[in-house]
């Protein structure tokens, strides 16, 4: 459904630029009916407006919305540092990554095999004997919901 074709318009969707960020939606209008909705598929925010006026403002009101929601989540972490490969069995292992904007905690996710747990910009991770290949990365998390990866 993402995919577009010649246009912006895949299958049912259309990609948009809202505010500095891609997004996928679809509006609709016949007589007395009117809407909008709005999905960011990095911060898996999703707005909908439905209205029975016309004239109706729901496309403006929606995207609105929308930008009250992600400017409220937290930003992309920028940079997670550390090393870059570890070994199975490596124990002791710092990640950090700077202040991410608008998160008052953060929210880790390890390989398969890994083992640490941390809601700060830091982290320790213990590497089992049987750890599998991934990677480390964080969001991070306010009362309004999860940031973007």
């Amino acid at each position: 459904m993402t995919t577009p074709g010649a246009y912006t318009y895949g299958l049912g969707l259309e990609r948009q630029p809202f505010f500095g960020r891609t997004v996928w939606g679809h509006s609709g209008s016949t007589w007395g009916y009117r809407s909008r909705m709005v999905y960011d598929p990095a911060t898996g925010a999703a707005v909908a407006g439905l209205t029975n006026s016309w004239p109706s403002g729901v496309d403006g009101v929606t995207v609105l919305l929308y930008k009250v929601l992600v400017d409220r989540l937290p930003s992309a972490a920028s940079t997670i540092t550390g090393v870059a490969s570890v070994c199975a069995g490596e124990r002791d292992v710092v990640f950090t990554t700077p202040p991410i904007a608008g998160a008052t905690s953060y929210e880790w996710t390890l390989p398969q095999g890994a083992q640490g747990a941390s809601t700060t910009t830091s982290i320790t991770v213990q590497f089992s004997d049987s750890a599998e290949s991934g990677n480390v990365t964080v969001r991070g998390v306010n009362q309004f919901g999860e940031g973007v990866v």
